[in-house]
């Protein structure tokens, strides 16, 4: 299965959000996941909304399952590429939202494929309070997970015992 992963934000280092993408690639390093990372560009919805769809193009033309994984505002692309690719015929295999922007649910057709979410309980970017009136907009399976302590890029915490929880969370929501 193909991951692809949109990572927004940048506070810290050149590979997304200090703390994040590191836990992903611990993830998504076997033969059961194959990681396709995009870069965003900040506030450019139409342009990281295009990108994933491309993206997600090719890996069908591979004969390759297709996984979105978003993290910050970018799980908000996620969704919305989501939707135009289920519009367009293709199967999305699920969607991964990690301490999503996910008041971009709000107003778009409800969303028919299985939706995990992960959420750092003091996120103050985007509180999960604000959030939990979006997921009811998910029509599908769906299932949240709260780290405890953790803020929006997953910080502090132990970041083995971190990606660890979310593989597994992972692997038994998706298989």
């Amino acid at each position: 299965m193909s991951v692809i992963i949109a990572m927004s934000g940048c506070s810290g280092g050149n590979q997304g959000p200090l703390g994040v993408y590191p836990k992903l690639k611990k993830i998504f390093n076997d033969e059961s996941f194959k990681l396709k990372n995009l870069q965003t560009v900040a506030n450019d919805y139409q342009k990281n909304i295009l990108k994933v769809e491309r993206l997600a193009l090719k890996q069908f033309a591979k004969g390759k399952k297709v996984l979105l994984c978003g993290y910050s505002m970018s799980a908000s692309v996620m969704i919305i590429a989501a939707h135009k690719l289920i519009q367009s015929g293709k199967v999305i295999s699920g969607i991964i939202l990690i301490n999503p922007e996910a008041e971009k649910l709000r107003g778009l057709a409800p969303l028919k494929v299985p939706v995990l979410s992960f959420h750092g309980e003091k996120d103050t970017v985007f509180p999960l309070k604000n959030n939990a009136r979006s997921f009811t907009e998910i029509k599908a399976r769906f299932e949240a997970h709260v780290f405890k302590d953790l803020d929006h890029d997953l910080k502090p915490g132990d970041s083995k015992q971190v990606a660890a929880e979310m593989k597994n969370k992972i692997e038994k929501f998706f298989t």
